[in-house]
């Protein structure tokens, strides 16, 4: 005999009962009653039978697990370069947040970006573009508040984001997008009419369409000259 404190005990029975092990056992005792059943009722050929039979299947067991592993493994490392991906560190993470262990982080500077800016970039920056900031930071946002990043609305917008937000939504729907279909020049002057006091500033889409309209003309202008003046033999 022995004596064991409550810890113990809880900790000597605690292994017996893990969910594993518990796995284990009923298995071993499953698999020794039907050896014994087999062995009574079919002799020691349908024993030996049986132990093909869980052969063949261990075999498959382990050709399945490796194929499982494989599979596995093109989902989570790159195909030519063996490293893992983003979804695999992804994971990793997660499973240790969600185990509340402490998490280093070595950063590696892959592309040389900071290296390229500790070399070619000046240490205190360029202060001439410092007012374009919040034109570059605002030009997504709406006239009508429904924008973003910071839901400005109005005259709260910055002028000169308005004023981009009309040229790049014009630019985008004028020029080849892969997201959209191109569209003509009447066809984008109508959308900015019909967006406006929503998405762009009321105040600034005839002007803008004034100055574009003038372009056009002084565009087909010199397009004309040009044709009037190269020799038939150059064109």
């Amino acid at each position: 005999m022995f004596l064991m404190d409550r810890k113990q005990l809880k900790g000597y029975f605690s292994s017996y009962t893990d969910g594993k092990n518990l796995l284990v056992y009923f298995t071993l005792m499953t698999f020794g009653l039907l050896m014994s059943t087999v062995l009574q009722y079919e002799g020691l050929a349908g024993v030996i039978l049986f132990a093909i039979l869980l052969w063949c299947m261990g075999i498959t067991y382990h050709q399945y697990y490796d194929m499982y592993n494989h599979f596995r493994s093109l989902a989570v490392k790159d195909e030519l370069t063996g490293l893992y991906n983003h979804r695999y560190f992804q994971e990793r993470l997660q499973e240790l947040v969600d185990k509340g262990k402490t998490l280093s982080l070595l950063l590696l500077d892959l592309d040389y970006f900071k290296m390229y800016n500790d070399m070619f970039g000046h240490p205190e920056g360029i202060k001439e573009l410092t007012p374009c900031l919040s034109m570059i930071r605002s030009h997504h946002e709406r006239y009508d508040g429904k924008g973003y990043p910071d839901g400005l609305a109005g005259t709260d917008i910055p002028l000169w984001a308005r004023i981009l937000t009309v040229v790049d939504s014009f630019d985008a729907m004028t020029t080849n997008r892969p997201y959209q279909k191109t569209k003509t020049m009447a066809e984008a002057i109508e959308e900015l009419r019909r967006c406006s006091g929503t998405q762009f500033d009321p105040q600034l889409v005839e002007p803008f369409i004034e100055v574009i309209k003038e372009f056009q003309i002084q565009s087909e202008k010199q397009e004309a000259v040009f044709e009037v003046h190269t020799p038939y033999f150059e064109r």
